[in-house]
């Protein structure tokens, strides 16, 4: 579909093809459908179909212990479920002694879910399939910012359109989109409240949009928890119940997860590590506030304090990565030339992690993580970096809690956002739904409250 069509068809107000039971809730730090069903055999498919897809390739042997489902039941489900491709016999087991038992795994033909992140400098599409797994090549291109939000919101939906037209298909069908927005998102109703990074970009229903578009559920959220969300899961947060993913850019923003769920607030904006005050009277923030972290150790604010120095004279290698032109000096080019010993850029990097480290420090003593995983991009300082604001959050933060505390650099590079969005949409797709209530406790006049003594 024509993107230009598929925004006016959006904008008509069609009914998008979900059921009206169907809203968006969280849990487990995890964006899933909260579905629900009549009847105690849907519930138990579905229950088995996201074991299948979390723990497989398995054994009926080992769904039994995992969902304590009689053995009945799960050898009439998985031949449902086998019959309707939505599950794969996937080999023998590997147990040294008895009988080798047959694995179940999720089909993959069964479909896949596309992926779609962006900021102010990126827009990137992949397609996801069910075993979490990046298929084809990304689409990434420079973001439309010349032609508003109408021009945004048309490049947004033809990345999605060409991500279902290279998938074909051969894929199976979409099962669901997720995005990675770059401002503040109220998850609850998909909408992009508000981006310091993209002055045009507020009040976008993005979910309705592109629900409409496509006619697949949508889940959306800031691509700092999208990046949480895939480091905690598939890179270098290693499934920790308490971590908290430090996203470094033009913002600042933190995921944060404790006992295992990702905070999201009253108002969907926990996380906006950005934007917490570090000095009274400090420089104007884009927020409209001043002295916030990000106006003094944003990359935005580094580039500033690099420009400004050269212009005054200073000598740095940084320079020359930019084409001895001043005004391309970038934040990154700082990074990437102090981790070379560049004096200037030495110390602009010490400044920069101290102001991070005490920021740090705050969310530490508040949270109590196991593990701060740090933005990959900040690796470009080098290792010394790491242990500059390891020791920085020691000497401010409490030492019982810092004693275990571990930090890193995130591994998995570009990709991240793409695949934090695309397990979101998943756990979308395969969230176990509740039973539907008895109607009398529906609703306030039906309620229990209500009935006869």
């Amino acid at each position: 579909m024509n993107p230009n069509r598929m925004l006016e068809f959006a904008s008509t107000g069609q009914s998008a093809s979900l059921h009206d039971d169907t809203v968006l809730s969280y849990d487990s730090g995890e964006a899933f459908w909260m579905k629900h069903v009549p009847t105690i055999k849907e519930r138990d498919r579905a229950l088995i179909t996201d074991v299948v897809r979390r723990f497989g390739p398995l054994s009926r042997v080992k769904l039994h212990e995992l969902t304590h489902f009689r053995p009945a039941t799960i050898g009439a489900v998985v031949r449902e479920l086998l019959d309707e491709g939505v599950l794969a016999e996937g080999g023998l087991s590997n147990n040294p002694t008895g009988r080798k038992q047959i694995l179940l795994e999720l089909n993959e033909k069964l479909g896949y879910v596309v992926t779609l992140d962006f900021d102010a400098e990126t827009v990137s599409a992949g397609m996801m399939d069910v075993r979490a797994k990046l298929r084809n090549s990304v689409i990434r291109e420079s973001t439309d910012l010349a032609n508003g939000r109408e021009g945004l919101l048309r490049q947004l939906l033809s990345c999605v359109e060409r991500t279902i037209q290279q998938a074909g298909p051969e894929s199976g069908r979409p099962l669901g989109i997720g995005i990675g927005d770059p401002g503040l998102v109220n998850s609850q109703e998909g909408i992009s409240v508000v981006s310091s990074t993209i002055d045009f970009w507020h009040g976008i229903k993005l979910r309705e949009l592109f629900n409409k578009a496509f006619g697949v559920p949508v889940v959306v959220s800031d691509n700092t928890r999208t990046k949480a969300i895939a480091e905690r899961t598939l890179g270098a947060g290693e499934g920790a119940a308490d971590l908290i993913y430090i996203e470094y850019g033009t913002g600042i923003g933190a995921g944060i997860f404790t006992g295992g769920h990702l905070l999201q607030g009253h108002r969907w904006s926990a996380g906006e590590f950005g934007h917490t005050s570090t000095t009274e009277g400090g420089p104007p923030c884009r927020c409209g506030s001043f002295g916030c972290l990000e106006a003094v150790a944003g990359l935005a604010a580094l580039e500033t304090r690099v420009r400004s120095a050269l212009r005054n004279g200073g000598f740095s290698r940084c320079l020359e990565l930019a084409g001895r032109d001043i005004d391309r000096v970038t934040g990154w080019h700082v990074l990437e030339t102090a981790a070379l010993g560049d004096k200037m850029c030495v110390v602009l990097v010490e400044e920069l992690a101290r102001s991070l480290g005490f920021g740090i420090a705050n969310l530490v003593n508040i949270f109590n993580p196991e593990i701060i995983v740090l933005d990959h991009r900040l690796k470009l300082a080098g290792p010394e970096f790491l242990h500059q604001l390891t020791r920085v959050v020691q000497s401010r933060a409490l030492a019982y809690v810092t004693e275990t505390l571990r930090f890193r650099f995130g591994e998995l590079g570009s990709d991240a956002a793409l695949l934090g969005a695309g397990l979101m949409s998943l756990d979308a797709f395969f969230a176990v739904p509740a039973l539907k209530p008895p109607k009398f406790m529906v609703g306030t006049e039906n309620s229990l409250a209500s009935l006869p003594s």
